[in-house]
C-alpha cells in the first residue's frame, strides 16, 4: 500500500499502478461514518437512536466518502491513475472538511446548551487563529518572489499596449503567466498552451529551451536521462503518459531515444534558425532563474525594456 500525503515530490508523482493507495484524510472520515452506520443497525440505547437520525441525514456523505476511495482505487483494476496531488486537494481535502464539520455539528448537538455555547466559542477561535497563522505564514513565505514578480508588471502593459498578439519567448513559467495578463502568444508553451500546440512545436520550443541552457548535442543524452519528470512535464503534460500511467516521468526509454536523435539533428543548426522555425517577435528573460541563457547573437541590443530581474529584448532580424 502507498501512503500519500499530497506531496508534489517526483517520488509521489511517480506512483507505480495497479497499487493500492491508502488516503488517510478520506479513510478517517470514512471510518467514523461506517461506524456510527454500524451502530445504527446492530447497536442499543439512546446511541442506536442518535446513529440511526445521524444515518438518515447523512448517508449520501457516507457514500461520497466510498467513492472517494473507489475512485482513487480504479487504478488497482484500470492501471490509470488519477494524478494523486490533484485529487488529493481538490476533493478528498473538501470531502474530509464536509464530512468531519456534519459530524461535528451532530456530536456538540449532544451537550448541554452552555458547553454548545462554549465549545462552538472555542471552535471558533481555533479556526480563526489557523486560518491567520496559514494567510501569515504563507505571505511570509512568499513575500520575496512577491515582489520579484511584480516587477513583471511594466513588461506586461507594455506587451499590453504596445505589441498585443506578438509571440513571445520565455521560460514556462513566465509564459503561462505572459499568456493570463496579456493579449500575446507564447513560444515556448507553457501549462496552459501544451494542450493545444502540435507536438511538433512543443519539441522544437523545449529544444531551445535547452539550446538557451547550453546543452550540447554529446550531452543531450546524460541531460534527458537525468531530467526525465522535466521531459515529460514539458512535452505530455495532461496528456497520454500521465493519462496512462498517473506520472509525467513513466514513459519508455525509446520516446528518450527519439527525442536524443531529434535533438542532435536539431543542433547541427544554429539556435537563431532554430528558433525562427515559428514566428516570434520578443525574448522575456529572467536574469534570476535563468542566469545560464546564451542570448548573444540572438536578441537586439539595448533590451527594448528592463524592469527588475525581467529583460525584454527584441528577436534578432
Amino acid at each position: 500500500p502507498l501512503l500519500l500525503h499530497g506531496g508534489g515530490s517526483s517520488l509521489a508523482q511517480a506512483i507505480p499502478v495497479h497499487r493500492l493507495i491508502i488516503e488517510k484524510v478520506i479513510l478517517l472520515p470514512l471510518f467514523l461514518y461506517l461506524s456510527i452506520f454500524g451502530f445504527a443497525r446492530w447497536g442499543g440505547g439512546r446511541l442506536r437512536s442518535w446513529s440511526q437520525r445521524f444515518t438518515k441525514k447523512y448517508l449520501f456523505v457516507g457514500l461520497l466518502l466510498i467513492t472517494g476511495v473507489i475512485v482513487l482505487n480504479q487504478q488497482v483494476v484500470t492501471g490509470k491513475l488519477f494524478y494523486p496531488q490533484h485529487f488529493h486537494f481538490f476533493t478528498n481535502i473538501p470531502l474530509f472538511v464536509l464530512s468531519m464539520v456534519f459530524l461535528g455539528m451532530e456530536v456538540v448537538a449532544l451537550l448541554p446548551r452552555l458547553w454548545r455555547v462554549l465549545l462552538a466559542g472555542v471552535i471558533v477561535i481555533i479556526c480563526g487563529w489557523f486560518a491567520l497563522g496559514v494567510q501569515v505564514s504563507s505571505y511570509q513565505a512568499h513575500a520575496a518572489e512577491s515582489r520579484r514578480y511584480q516587477a513583471l508588471a511594466p513588461v506586461f502593459q507594455y506587451l499590453r499596449t504596445q505589441k498585443p498578439e506578438a509571440v513571445v519567448l520565455s521560460n514556462y513559467y513566465l509564459a503561462t503567466r505572459l499568456t493570463m495578463y496579456t493579449q500575446d502568444f507564447t513560444y515556448t508553451g507553457g501549462y496552459d498552451a501544451t494542450f493545444i500546440m502540435p507536438r511538433e512545436q512543443m519539441v522544437n520550443g523545449y529544444f531551445v529551451m535547452l539550446g538557451l541552457r547550453g546543452v550540447s548535442a554529446k550531452d543531450i543524452r546524460t541531460y534527458l536521462y537525468t531530467h526525465r519528470d522535466e521531459v515529460g512535464g514539458s512535452l505530455f503534460i495532461g496528456t497520454y503518459w500521465r493519462d496512462l500511467c498517473g506520472s509525467y516521468g513513466c514513459f519508455p526509454d525509446s520516446v528518450l531515444e527519439e527525442l536524443i536523435a531529434q535533438y542532435q539533428l536539431f543542433a547541427m543548426h544554429p539556435l537563431l534558425q532554430n528558433i525562427k522555425k515559428y514566428k516570434i517577435d520578443y525574448v522575456v528573460w529572467d536574469r534570476v532563474d535563468d542566469p545560464q541563457w546564451h542570448l548573444k547573437g540572438l536578441v537586439v541590443e539595448p533590451p527594448v525594456y528592463l524592469s527588475g530581474d525581467f529583460v525584454l529584448y527584441r528577436l534578432q532580424p
